[in-house]
């Protein structure tokens, strides 16, 4: 089916093709979607530490309070200098932020790595695009086929009530062609009977009441 030529230039153009900077391209994706999600967690981790360091301040100015009290203190005036509320709003709203910017950079990324994919099977459709040809041409010359010899067989089968569950599994191949798929060599599915077979069972017609039937002669025709 296929000739040594067409082949050969089929080959030599899969060959050829060349996915360096494709790659070079996805390494490079790769590398920097992992540094965003690491600084995707070290967002997290900060935004941990926030919560956890009001928490911390809060122990630590009571210590201070109750050490103070204990000593008598008048003044107490705390060490340690606490974050405003402001100050954390603004430092946690600043994180969301970035954590969101990060996350969208990340599905740009990834929507572009599909791309690269997407690109470099197009690459090789293209490259292939002969060998596609003559394996389809192949497919519908079989369907073809197919179809065709579910028509002799129903024609044998009907004149000889054998060939039951061949001739019905040939019909089953033959229906799944039916529909558009790309492979259909017949908008009609009225199928005709080859010639030969019509010749050979020719012969039947009007062998009298012991093949009832045999005055209409063979099958010219079958539907799927």
């Amino acid at each position: 089916m296929f000739g040594s030529d067409d082949m050969a230039k089929a080959k030599a153009a899969i060959a050829a093709l060349d996915f360096t900077a494709e790659n070079e391209r996805l390494a490079e994706l790769e590398r920097k979607i992992e540094e965003a999600g690491k600084a995707q967690n070290e967002a997290r981790r900060r935004m941990d530490a926030l919560a956890g360091h009001r928490a911390d301040e809060e122990r630590m100015q009571s210590a201070q309070v109750a050490d103070a009290l204990i000593a008598g203190a008048d003044d107490l005036v705390l060490d340690v200098p606490a974050k405003s509320p402001e100050q954390r709003n603004a430092e946690r709203e600043a994180i969301i932020a970035g954590v969101r910017e990060l996350s969208m950079r990340i599905a740009r990324m990834e929507s572009e790595k599909l791309q690269i994919h997407h690109e470099a099977k197009r690459k090789v459709a293209d490259a292939a695009r002969a060998l596609s040809d003559m394996v389809l041409e192949k497919a519908r010359q079989r369907a073809a086929a197919l179809i065709e010899s579910y028509a002799e067989l129903k024609a044998l089968s009907v004149a000889t009530d054998r060939l039951v569950r061949e001739t019905a599994a040939a019909q089953n191949a033959a229906r799944a062609l039916r529909h558009d798929n790309g492979l259909a060599v017949r908008a009609n599915m009225l199928i005709e009977v080859p010639a030969a077979i019509i010749e050979a069972l020719a012969p039947l017609q009007g062998a009298g009441p012991a093949l009832p039937g045999s005055k209409y002669g063979p099958m010219r025709s079958v539907d799927v």
